[in-house]
């Protein structure tokens, strides 16, 4: 009893030694994760801009981690399903003054896309707004809207886009109701950010946010993929999974002595 009393006292003593140099030395756990982070929003071709928005964080700027990799937070459902429907193009998101995030995205058509989301993970319902309407009368050529880009002013959002080698915007106050277009003067408007991710170069938006909020999208990719993984099982991939299980031999015998005897009304 008295050996392991004194063996106890030196396992603890020897423990709180080793915890007074890591503190002493400001060693820290791998664990521990920042407060804040970068997070960048971004989409790319692949797939015919089918991909949908990616999301990518950086503690300094400078290395990007791409949650997924290019794992979709959200598709665009705009069109059919052919070469050009269902496309995200050029994905621009702004956070508002309530803390609400929104995506507006071109979609190859004379309207632009805009959906919002209060974790980046769930996301609203999609709405598609014409640009256009107050320019494009009956008759002519159909108008395609590119480059969407947000900015504030006086209290409301302006969507900035171009159509046809010129620029224009529409104001909003609450993202469901907005002025007619205008022509602007300004050409040379540039609100999105650049990065390189794994030496790709990709446009975007800039975001400075708590880790907890980038946290919660990489749970939330890794139980999605675990999902679809095993949602996509066949007879094919469970002969692999289960490759080496070996056969359980079972026999079962039967006493009929020891049976119930039904009664019969």
């Amino acid at each position: 009893m008295v050996r392991f009393l004194k063996n106890s006292l030196l396992a603890l003593a020897l423990l709180f030694s080793i915890l007074f140099i890591f503190s002493a030395f400001g060693v820290k756990s791998s664990e521990e994760k920042p407060d804040k982070v970068y997070l960048f929003a971004y989409s790319t071709l692949k797939n015919n801009g089918k991909n949908g928005l990616h999301f990518a964080w950086s503690t300094d700027q400078k290395n990007w981690f791409s949650i997924g990799p290019e794992y979709s937070f959200l598709k665009s459902d705009f069109g059919s399903w052919g070469p050009i429907g269902k496309s995200m193009s050029e994905p621009f998101v702004i956070r508002d003054n309530v803390g609400i995030f929104h995506c507006f995205w071109s979609v190859k058509d004379n309207v632009f896309a805009h959906s919002e989301s209060k974790d980046l993970v769930n996301w609203g319902r999609q709405n598609y707004i014409q640009g256009m309407k107050n320019f494009v009368g009956k008759g002519q050529d159909k108008s395609v809207i590119t480059n969407v880009q947000i900015s504030q002013k006086e209290g409301q959002y302006l969507v900035h886009f171009s159509e046809s080698g010129k620029n224009y915007y529409s104001a909003t106050k609450d993202f469901k109701n907005y002025g007619p277009s205008v022509i602007e003067a300004n050409s040379t408007l540039k609100l999105r950010n650049e990065i390189t991710i794994q030496g790709e170069v990709v446009q975007g938006s800039l975001f400075h946010v708590d880790w907890s909020l980038v946290d919660n999208m990489i749970r939330n990719m890794e139980s999605a993929k675990f999902r679809d993984k095993q949602d996509s099982s066949t007879p094919k991939t469970d002969s692999l999974l289960f490759a080496n299980l070996k056969p359980v031999k079972a026999q079962i015998s039967v006493n009929g002595q020891q049976s119930k005897k039904s009664a019969i009304c």
